[in-house]
């Protein structure tokens, strides 16, 4: 019963979030400029669309994936392995929420660099130190593997790339519109 609570707990939340987000934003468009207003339309579509590629990848690349090699490599095969869903759906949940949050990093990214408080040479310039801290995140946020860790490391490492690039392409439409602006 309570599994089935939790799970229709999840469901509603992702169900009603684009209505939440939708009453979010009739909130706080009108107190911002056009170009905040475009700003936030443009992190709200990006995250979302990063979320569901992070958990669609979770889903059908990972979960098929992980769970057979965690539950072969772990258990003998003389026994046998009854899973049980209150224990297993958590853990499934639990993957695809970590999943969706670790895809929202470029966002995160886009908006330090919107605001100052990060540039494209800083973050060329802590490459490796990034490469350590992604990869601590992979390994927290995944089963307590080295699969499933390098299976979240690769496309963390690809989105803090292009975390790069679209912070360049951001420093350069502000320098753009800063110039109009003067001229």
């Amino acid at each position: 019963m309570l599994l089935r609570l939790k799970v229709a707990a999840y469901a509603g939340l992702l169900l009603a979030s684009p209505y939440i987000i939708y009453q979010l934003c009739a909130f706080i468009f009108p107190g911002l400029k056009p170009n905040e207003k475009r700003a936030v339309r443009i992190l709200l579509m990006g995250g979302s669309v990063l979320a569901i590629v992070g958990v669609c990848i979770a889903y059908f690349g990972i979960l098929p994936v992980v769970i057979p090699y965690l539950l072969t490599t772990f258990i003998s095969p003389e026994i046998e392995l009854n899973l049980r869903r209150d224990e297993t759906i958590p853990i499934i949940v639990k993957l695809l929420t970590g999943f969706a949050i670790a895809f929202q990093f470029p966002m995160v990214v886009l908006v330090l660099v919107y605001m100052d408080l990060l540039s494209p040479a800083t973050l060329k310039k802590y490459r490796k130190i990034a490469l350590v801290v992604l990869a601590v995140a992979a390994a927290v946020l995944t089963p307590p593997d080295v699969f499933s860790m390098m299976v979240m490391l690769v496309p963390l490492l690809i989105l803090y790339e292009a975390s790069i690039l679209l912070s360049y392409l951001v420093v350069r439409s502000k320098k753009k519109r800063a110039e109009r602006g003067e001229a």
